[in-house]
């Protein structure tokens, strides 16, 4: 069972967890896995390096950072992966969105050997808008392992949110799926907007994943991006 709300979650997921400036655009907890995730707007590539520092004296350890540039796009792409030994916590950031994933059934080995052992660590997004006159604006989302990676995910499950802003028009989407040890998943969206040649507007799409054979279980994403109808 799902509960879903706009508001930074107060339970024992959330105990002793810093909160991070910035509006929550959506928050989840996923009583099945034991899972709460938290997707927030509005934060500089400052404050997270902040916030990272209030997490680590706040008990959580460092087990993993990952930064890549996004071709074309300008900035780059943070994924880092904390345990305060009960709870493990992924955080997703491409400016200015941040998504934050709690998991308290997921472990890790405290020499983590898992960085060179049957686990997926990096797991890369895909996201573009499409654009027609009959369905409007369009969001495709996939999430998938690079080919070259020797462990391929199992995945199992996956929820998220996409909310698309155009001038004055806004959509919030949630999706997700339960597919059968898919080495992918991913969505098409259809958002409903339709605009004019030349209108601008900003696509945020993030979520959780579930894989057996990931770290914690699970991992966040979260990417955002430009849009202009052609």
């Amino acid at each position: 069972m799902l509960d879903k709300t706009e508001e930074w979650p107060e339970n024992s997921y959330t105990e002793k967890i810093p909160k991070p400036a910035g509006k929550v655009l959506w928050s989840m907890v996923d009583h099945d896995n034991d899972i709460c995730g938290i997707t927030i707007q509005g934060l500089s590539k400052g404050s997270i390096d902040s916030y990272m520092d209030e997490l680590q004296n706040a008990g959580f350890q460092k087990i993993r950072k990952m930064e890549k540039p996004l071709i074309g796009e300008g900035y780059v792409s943070l994924g880092t992966l904390f345990s305060d030994g009960t709870r493990t916590l992924s955080l997703s950031y491409a400016e200015p969105v941040l998504m934050i994933t709690i998991s308290t059934t997921g472990t890790y080995p405290a020499d983590n050997s898992f960085l060179h052992s049957s686990h997926i660590t990096n797991i890369y997004q895909h996201s573009h808008a499409t654009c027609d006159e009959t369905d409007g604006i369009g969001i495709v989302t996939e999430l998938y392992v690079s080919d070259r990676d020797k462990v391929q995910p199992k995945f199992s499950e996956f929820h998220g949110v996409a909310v698309v802003t155009l001038e004055d028009r806004q959509a919030y989407l949630y999706f997700g799926g339960k597919p059968e040890q898919a080495r992918s998943v991913g969505c098409l969206l259809k958002t409903g907007i339709f605009g004019q040649s030349g209108e601008k507007g900003t696509v945020t799409v993030s979520g959780i994943a579930y894989s057996e054979n990931a770290v914690g279980n699970c991992g966040s994403f979260a990417v955002t991006y430009g849009i202009t109808i052609p």
